[in-house]
């Protein structure tokens, strides 16, 4: 069992990368981990205080988009990692966060706002 994965019991999401050479997968207690395909630990890392993150698996990139947990609902996190385990971006929303798209053409579009009302909404567009 991979470093840091006894106190994750269940899996939330698994994906399998572009190359079909490793598994990505998020889990219920949180954090990301990826293992190749004979079931071995390749990387894992900590959710720090987020929940299991949903998946989006680009040709480039994995992006993971981190809801808060029962303590923090407001807080969000969209990032970007290389399939090596490496952070590429991260954007942290601290108030009302909204959607999170993984458009065709690369880029990841990230909606959110400073308050509850609605014209005050950004939408922000990272790449992959």
């Amino acid at each position: 069992m991979g470093k840091g994965l006894e106190n994750r019991l269940f899996a939330h999401r698994i994906k399998l990368d572009p190359g079909e050479r490793q598994l990505m997968i998020s889990f219920l207690g949180g954090g990301l981990a990826a293992y190749d395909l004979t079931g071995n630990p390749i990387w894992f890392m900590e959710s720090n205080g987020y929940r299991a993150p949903e998946l989006y698996i680009g040709d480039t990139a994995i992006i993971a988009d981190y809801p808060g947990n029962n303590e923090n609902k407001s807080r969000h996190r969209v990032a970007s990692y290389h399939y090596d385990g490496t952070l590429r971006w991260e954007y942290e929303v601290e108030s009302f966060p909204g959607e999170v798209k993984h458009g065709r053409d690369g880029n990841v579009y990230i909606r959110a706002s400073s308050t509850e009302i609605e014209d005050t909404e950004e939408l922000i567009i990272f790449q992959q």
